[in-house]
């Protein structure tokens, strides 16, 4: 009995029956023998047909057997392709009775069992044998198959879709993830070097070990090296030299956590998002482990938690404000330091570390020794203007310069004010030819100007109220005072510093809204920007 061929007209048969569609491979080099086109089969949540990214064919290499459990012995070669396609693939072994009719069927799907073993097993050949892996064979594991009875179409077609619950993409990003990382779970390999140790290590090699495996050595001379390659237990050489520098990089986070500081009473509190690091396989190089470290980093900061050292470090270094900084990466740096410019002397500050939103440490710290120095007018401008551009739905991640900024720091901060929940008063004191009482009210209209890269903002603000007589008096002018919360940015223009002229969009701003407001009964002021305002 042809059994090879016999079993691939019983699948083409069972493809036909639930309209899967069986395109045969011509020459049976790829390691498949059909690949099958599955009907559509769109997710409920899809919105347009653009978006669909499910699954629109398979690989199916069919095996044909007299005997239970039998002809699962596979060719290395055809395996590995199956394994590298980044597609799904199955195996289907069929199993016939004498008569040439099928008994009962089992699909194999190319998945973590068999990725392991075809990984575990080329890892060791030899490289000179790389183009003979047909002369490996591995046995498809019988744990792993799924029954295929009556009606064999149907039945076929469900099991495929059972095993297809990522999407396109997702299955193929999961399927290369297993590929490339399964046999590492132990450990990934070795490093060994000989090299002087830096000096801030004062010969203590098992600190600089802890923060070599975190990424934190950068640049060690080296007098010579080699890197190994530990999978499945095997151990392979992949670099080796002599003299130079090394250190290690790319190291890769565990996951994403958040540091908070609250003060204790509350009235204060900072949070920030980072990342939290590991020194995987560090136990057999350092034995003390009261030098086991956690390193969380965000831009200009870095937590360390000792867990069985119960002890804890913080480090933070201010941005150079001297050059251009990018206004999105200052933004934790500019929090923690507008909180710390809060505390009083000696304050003790709580805190807590979460891991993936889970609580894993938390105790008190004391910042007094930190609070020297503090540029507090740049972080308040870099925060005030985070704001604005947040307010005004403009993209915060611009190149700036903090000189320029911190020139407009008393103006930013009212902005920010004015933008905050709560009310903010303002006080204008002024002359006027009119009996302001003689008004039932009085709206002045003040215009301000903010440059941020390349954004030019100006906008005009509107502070309306009933003013009362100063006793202020200057050459028989009469003064008043106008102090009320009633204020708002009533018009804004968005502009560019290099093509655009504030004063035009101010003459414009200031027109209309004259035009709108001075009417019999109410008074418009127009203040210049160097009018005084408190």
């Amino acid at each position: 009995m042809d059994t090879g061929n016999l079993g691939e007209s019983i699948f083409a048969k069972w493809c036909h029956q639930v309209d899967l569609v069986p395109n045969r491979v011509e020459v049976d080099k790829d390691g498949w023998d059909f690949l099958v086109a599955l009907p559509p089969s769109y997710n409920s949540d899809l919105k347009s047909l653009d978006k669909d990214d499910s699954h629109d064919r398979v690989l199916i290499q069919v095996k044909t057997t007299q005997k239970e459990k039998g002809n699962r012995s596979i060719k290395l070669s055809n395996l590995k392709k199956m394994v590298d396609a980044p597609i799904p693939a199955f195996y289907l072994l069929i199993q016939v009775g004498n008569n040439g009719e099928p008994i009962v069927a089992h699909l194999f799907h190319v998945w973590e069992t068999i990725i392991a073993k075809v990984q575990k097993r080329i890892r060791i050949i030899p490289k000179e044998k790389w183009n003979q892996l047909h002369k490996y064979r591995i046995t498809l594991p019988w744990k792993i198959a799924q029954e295929i009875s009556s009606p064999y179409g149907l039945e076929l077609s469900t099991i495929i879709r059972q095993n297809l619950t990522e999407t396109k993409k997702n299955y193929s990003e999961k399927k290369y993830l297993l590929r490339e990382k399964v046999g590492y779970e132990v450990e990934t390999g070795q490093i060994h070097f000989q090299s002087k140790l830096p000096d801030k290590y004062k010969d203590d090699i098992e600190a600089f070990m802890v923060d070599l495996y975190l990424g934190e050595v950068d640049k060690v001379e080296v007098y010579d090296w080699e890197v190994t390659d530990k999978r499945f237990g095997d151990e392979i050489v992949i670099d080796k030299q002599e003299g130079g520098h090394f250190s290690l990089t790319n190291i890769e986070p565990e996951g994403p956590a958040t540091i908070k500081y609250i003060t204790e009473d509350h009235r204060s509190s900072v949070e920030f998002s980072t990342e939290y690091y590991i020194p995987r396989g560090i136990g057999q190089l350092v034995k003390d482990e009261s030098k086991w470290k956690i390193l969380y980093k965000a831009q200009f900061i870095k937590f360390s938690i000792y867990p069985e050292g119960k002890k804890i470090e913080f480090l933070f270094e201010t941005p150079d404000f001297s050059k251009e900084v990018k206004l999105s990466e200052v933004i934790d740096i500019t929090n923690l330091m507008l909180f710390l410019s809060g505390l009083e002397s000696n304050e003790k500050v709580n805190f807590e570390v979460k891991h993936d939103g889970k609580l894993f440490w938390g105790g008190n710290l004391n910042f007094d020794q930190y609070k020297e120095e503090l540029s507090i007018e740049y972080f308040q401008s870099i925060k005030s203007a985070t704001k604005l551009l947040n307010h005004f739905n403009l993209k915060s991640d611009v190149i700036v310069k903090p000189v320029e900024l911190k020139n407009q720091v008393g103006l930013l901060n009212f902005l920010y004010e004015l933008l905050a929940p709560k009310p903010t008063f303002i006080r204008l004191e002024f002359s006027a030819e009119s009996d302001l009482l003689d008004y039932s009210s009085t709206i002045g209209l003040l215009p301000y100007t903010v440059v941020i890269d390349d954004y030019l903002l100006p906008f005009q603000l509107k502070a309306q109220g009933k003013p009362t007589k100063s006793d202020r008096v200057e050459d028989d002018q009469v003064f008043y005072i106008l102090k009320t919360s009633d204020v708002r940015i009533e018009q804004y223009r968005i502009l560019s510093r290099e093509r655009d002229d504030a004063r035009s969009a101010h003459e414009e701003m200031k027109k209309q809204s004259i035009e709108k407001y001075d009417t019999e009964d109410q008074m418009v002021m127009y203040f210049h920007e160097d009018d005084k305002k408190d």
